[in-house]
């Protein structure tokens, strides 16, 4: 298998992302999730099968794609956590989202 070099990371916030070979030779690059991944991210929850979608968001309501988007790509704070793995390959682009509720301390809680 060839060797191939991982494209280096362009625009703003270029320094966020990492880049991590995967077992095919091709590269993934995983950083934070930005306000401009806002459609990329809502077409992704939108282009699910309806069974996926009910499973996922307990709805077959079409506003959930852009409810779940506007979620993940709201900006940084203590309590929410975001990230985004984006490859371009020879099928064209694949995105995968995970984000993830940061609990406080119970002690801050009270």
């Amino acid at each position: 298998m060839p060797y191939r070099q991982a494209k280096e990371p362009t625009g703003e916030r270029a320094s966020d992302g990492t880049y991590a070979l995967l077992t095919g030779g091709g590269t993934v690059e995983v950083r934070p999730v930005r306000a401009q991944d806002f459609e990329a991210a809502r077409a992704m929850h939108a282009a699910m099968s309806p069974d996926n979608m009910y499973l996922r968001f307990f709805s077959m309501s079409p506003a959930a794609a852009e409810q779940e988007a506007r979620r993940v790509c709201r900006g940084p704070d203590t309590e929410h956590a975001a990230r985004l793995a984006w490859q371009d390959g020879r099928g064209g682009n694949r995105l995968a989202l995970a984000s993830a509720r940061i609990p406080q301390p119970y002690w801050q809680m009270i």
